[in-house]
């Protein structure tokens, strides 16, 4: 029964997804700095350097008749970022596939890429409030 199931797994794929240069979705990290050097550009970022080192990325912005040099640190989930044990003070932007981190440090941008190329919306409920709903962008 077991290899059944794992055979009919097997022969079930995702949904493709919509003007986007992977078929599918990311199932990684790599998948995810794929993705952003595809729409990094229409973003507005210009790329100094992809490295090893965190964090993943120094980039910079077009802001008014200047740039501004950001820092980002690219993760397959957001939440990935405070598991990993990154240091939020030394970076700007958090580029994902998917954002499941409500509490994100306030100064970070989450940029949610299948927002781009997938679902573009979430709801999550917070606080002891549960009548309280938030909608996010970032979904």
């Amino acid at each position: 029964m077991r290899a059944r199931l794992l055979l009919m797994k097997s022969l079930e794929r995702p949904l493709p997804l919509k003007n986007a240069p992977l078929q599918y979705a990311p199932e990684n990290e790599l998948g995810v700095v794929f993705m952003f050097s595809q729409i990094a550009k229409k973003l507005q970022f210009r790329i100094e350097k992809v490295r090893a080192a965190y964090p993943d990325c120094i980039a910079y912005r077009h802001a008014g008749e200047s740039e501004k040099r950001v820092r980002i640190e690219f993760e397959f989930r957001s939440s990935s970022f405070r598991s990993h044990g990154h240091d939020a003070k030394q970076c700007d932007c958090i580029v994902c596939w998917h954002h499941d981190w409500p509490s994100v440090p306030r100064h970070l941008e989450v940029i949610e890429l299948k927002q781009f190329f997938g679902t573009p919306f979430k709801v999550w409920i917070t606080g002891s409030d549960q009548n309280s709903v938030g909608l996010s962008r970032f979904a």
